[in-house]
């Protein structure tokens, strides 16, 4: 008799794959056979992951359409299991997935699409952050060095597409639609009234969230935003930071290790 970690991995590979060669075995099927039984177990996977990916990526659904969906989320699930408990952290990598998946390379926009929709779920899944006060952030603005760090449940995305347009057109309760066009757009994501609000951002205004959420120092993304826009009012920026609540500590200059022996 394998180990149980052994059989437990077994069992995994076979309802992936479908096989159940490997752990014919150890199944009981109660009046089935080993291969039958592994089935059940694969279908069940497959439609519970793919309900999961659904219901996070509705404007997906709809462009697509469902029977094609079904069919993609099979090939994304097949690859990439699920690595948390919950079943709304799965299926982050969708956009990636879609980006590489030849069957829609003739829709570009596909993958952008999907990211906005992760990133609307993550939003909304996000902790609560405990906003500073602009005093706080007026201390900051004095040292280069730290960094703001921005709550959870604001996130930055980039695209060259439309795609807050139609993301809201193909929303499952919109009933609309909208032609994709090349429009570059830079977008802040966050949790706001009673649902996700997706709004779009200047570039020096966004390229200064984007670094600070993505841990850079305070004066390194200054200087993102003032190579978008020489005149960028870091000021006014911090105050509209702080109105909205977004940063939620200051975290200091990281540490650097000392290369003398």
């Amino acid at each position: 008799m394998p180990a149980l970690l052994d059989l437990q991995r077994s069992f995994l590979d076979a309802i992936i794959s479908g096989d159940a060669s490997g752990v014919a075995q150890a199944v009981v099927g109660n009046g089935l056979t080993a291969a039958q039984r592994i089935q059940v177990y694969r279908n069940n996977t497959f439609i519970t992951l793919t309900e999961a990916l659904a219901a996070t990526y509705p404007a997906i659904v709809r462009l697509v359409d469902r029977g094609f969906f079904n069919f993609a989320a099979a090939q994304f699930i097949s690859g990439n299991l699920p690595d948390r408990p919950c079943l709304f952290e799965y299926g982050g990598g969708f956009g990636n997935f879609l980006a590489g998946f030849a069957p829609v390379a003739d829709y570009p926009f596909l993958p952008d699409v999907a990211r906005l929709e992760w990133a609307v779920n993550a939003a909304w899944n996000a902790p609560t952050p405990m906003p500073l006060s602009f005093e706080a952030l007026a201390r900051a603005a004095t040292s280069a060095g730290e960094t703001l760090r921005l709550g959870l449940d604001a996130l930055y995305l980039s695209s060259g597409w439309n795609v807050d347009a139609i993301w809201q057109a193909n929303r499952v309760d919109a009933g609309s639609d909208t032609t994709p066009i090349h429009q570059p757009v830079r977008l802040q994501i966050r949790r706001g009234g009673p649902g996700v609000v997706v709004e779009p951002l200047d570039p020096a205004t966004w390229s200064l969230r984007h670094h600070l959420a993505s841990g850079e120092p305070l004066g390194r993304a200054a200087a993102a935003a003032f190579a978008e826009a020489p005149d960028f009012d870091l000021g006014a920026a911090l105050r509209a930071l702080a109105a909205e609540g977004l940063p939620d500590a200051i975290l200091p200059p990281p540490q650097t290790e000392d290369p003398t022996p």
